[in-house]
């Protein structure tokens, strides 16, 4: 009995000694196939290092995203930036178990630079988490809590109430549902409320169909926006915005439509009750709209 018992403390010690190793190389699988979905929707991969050790990795991409930039006749301004410069610095720790997650291949804690500098302050506690599953499936996460931010000498203060948001994607990256929701956010000036973003949520499930194309449903949904002025009062309060939108194929041809609803506008004490619009696009056919996504790709780089 005893020699059993010595037997199945070894085997469970190597396998906890080698599982991470394994769960380390898939999920730099994963990881890179993350930057690859970054490259294929715009992205410029500029340099990308992978150093990957026994129960953790840490991961340095550069990314560059190319701005449309001015017609032959109206000339560049060189103002203007010609490109924004991301970096990703990503902290992944190693499965099989990960503390306060469970079993994963990897959880990825992530910062973000823009342009060389902190997307977020140091002192701002922003978290960008992604948890690669056991079975291949992807969840990131992005939280952004409450803030109230002075700004300059105006009396001017930001009361951002906070964000949060997910994204869950397959294995091989053909299907993706996201969510955010946020309680809103409130500008003052001297105490007097100046602007007013009320709650907001937004939901999106989707999947790559027909020549690749992106398809599915989302909508967007905000309670109310509103802005005041000091001396005239309220300037305008529209309530309960939604924008839905949906895809999908039919052999190969796609229809999407677009639906815009406001319950009531306010402006300038003038009062409108209910509206909406709709925009819809009749059965263009797939390979077209690929080649007229890869035109404009082209005119952006």
């Amino acid at each position: 009995m005893k020699k059993i018992i010595v037997a199945l403390l070894t085997i469970l010690v190597v396998v906890i000694g080698i599982a991470p190793r394994y769960v380390g190389g898939k999920a730099e699988e994963q990881y890179a196939g993350v930057i690859e979905q970054l490259r294929l929707n715009g992205f410029q991969v500029a340099s990308h290092n992978y150093q990957r050790s026994w129960l953790g990795s840490q991961s340095t991409t550069e990314l560059r995203l190319p701005l449309p930039q001015g017609t032959e006749n109206q000339g560049d301004d060189p103002q203007l930036p010609k490109e924004l410069r991301f970096t990703l610095v990503s902290d992944i720790h190693h499965g099989p178990i990960i503390p306060a997650h469970g079993t994963a291949l990897a959880v990825v804690d992530t910062r973000v630079l823009v342009n060389g500098e902190q997307l977020f302050p140091e002192e701002y506690p922003a978290t960008l988490q992604t948890v690669l599953a056991l079975d291949g499936t992807m969840t990131s996460r992005l939280d952004l809590p409450a803030k109230r931010m002075p700004i300059g000498k105006q009396g001017v203060t930001v009361d951002f109430q906070g964000l949060e948001g997910s994204l869950t994607t397959d294995r091989d990256f053909q299907q993706f549902q996201a969510t955010m929701n946020s309680p809103g956010t409130q500008v003052t000036e001297n105490g007097v409320e100046v602007l007013s973003i009320g709650p907001m949520r937004l939901d999106s499930n989707s999947q790559r169909g027909v020549q690749g194309l992106m398809l599915g449903t989302g909508k967007l949904q905000l309670a109310y926006l509103r802005a005041k002025d000091g001396d005239v009062g309220q300037v305008f309060n529209i309530s309960e915005i939604t924008l839905a939108a949906e895809s999908h194929a039919e052999g190969e041809q796609v229809a999407a439509s677009m639906t815009t609803t406001l319950k009531s506008v306010d402006a300038m004490g003038r009062k409108y009750g209910q509206s909406g619009l709709t925009f819809s696009m009749g059965n263009p056919y797939a390979p077209v709209l690929v080649k007229s996504q890869h035109a404009l790709d082209e005119v952006r780089t």
